[in-house]
């Protein structure tokens, strides 16, 4: 009769901790962008204004699940590290605070609706990847198309691509985000001299 009343007395203490112990919660790591260039080139402020349109994604990469790829043609997404938000959200703002750096424009808006602007900003990411190489490697890849219009009459001022490629310290989902922040922080500032110097 004790054995008996032992053995139920452990099942329930048993249950009861499995019951009260805490919820195992999700391991997926979230990660940000948010790299802009530390230094500008001197310009004398305008009176231009400029307004930033929100980029546009290839469809591959408006998602927060992150990208990357083996080999050609291949895409894949890590199953337990994502962005905190899409590409195109982070890069948004990125896009703005950079413009604004150069000290160049009278005001720059993020949006549609806030008042007239002279020109306009349309950039599309074509590409947001790690790429993982046989030896070991790895690197992140961004690929941003821009053009830069006259916002009264739709005329293209000017069209570029900007295709930076950035080694990533380490081969894992980590390293990826340094590098991704390392080629965001890259391109913004190719991408703020080139809107300048097209103006």
């Amino acid at each position: 009769m004790k054995l008996k009343l032992t053995i139920i007395f452990i099942s329930l203490f048993l249950v009861s901790c499995s019951i009260l112990s805490p919820v195992k919660t999700s391991d997926m790591k979230e990660y940000v962008v948010n790299k802009i260039p530390n230094t500008y080139a001197k310009k004398h402020r305008t009176d231009a204004t400029l307004q930033v349109a929100r980029p546009v994604s290839n469809s591959v990469y408006d998602l927060r699940e992150m990208a990357y790829s083996t080999s050609a043609h291949k895409i894949n997404y890590f199953a337990k590290n994502r962005w905190a938000a899409t590409p195109a959200s982070m890069l948004h703002p990125l896009i703005q605070e950079s413009l604004q750096k150069t000290n160049y424009f009278k005001a720059v808006a993020p949006t549609k609706g806030l008042g007239s602007y002279r020109y306009t900003l349309n950039t599309q990411i074509l590409e947001f990847k790690q790429i993982f190489y046989g030896d070991k490697k790895s690197a992140f890849k961004l690929k941003v198309r821009a053009q830069l219009i006259q916002t009264a009459t739709s005329k293209v001022i000017s069209s570029r691509e900007f295709n930076i490629t950035e080694t990533a310290p380490s081969c894992d989902p980590y390293g990826g985000v340094v590098a991704a922040n390392k080629a965001t922080e890259v391109m913004l500032g190719k991408l703020s001299a080139w809107v300048v110097g097209n103006l």
